[in-house]
């Protein structure tokens, strides 16, 4: 009975950390499009609180919707 107890407990942790390691290795990871996420969150030409060309009380909203369908990051627009 000690030996499946033991058996039990070793499987459990086992199992335990691979799930852990599953869990927390893809956040160590690298991304792949790394410099693509970096310019679409703050791209060098537009600083915050600018996004994709949009400038806070200076873009109208045709442009805004004009920059928007012109983006490969945005699947539909709606205005």
């Amino acid at each position: 009975m000690h030996l499946l107890t033991w058996i039990l407990k070793v499987g459990g942790l086992a199992l335990g950390l691979s799930g852990a390691l599953l869990w927390l290795l893809p956040m160590a990871a690298p991304t792949a499009n790394a410099a693509a996420i970096r310019a679409l969150l703050a791209p060098e030409t537009c600083a915050p609180p600018c996004w994709a060309g949009i400038r806070i009380g200076a873009t109208t909203r045709e442009e805004a919707v004009t920059l928007l369908e012109a983006n490969p990051w945005v699947g539909q627009v709606f205005s």
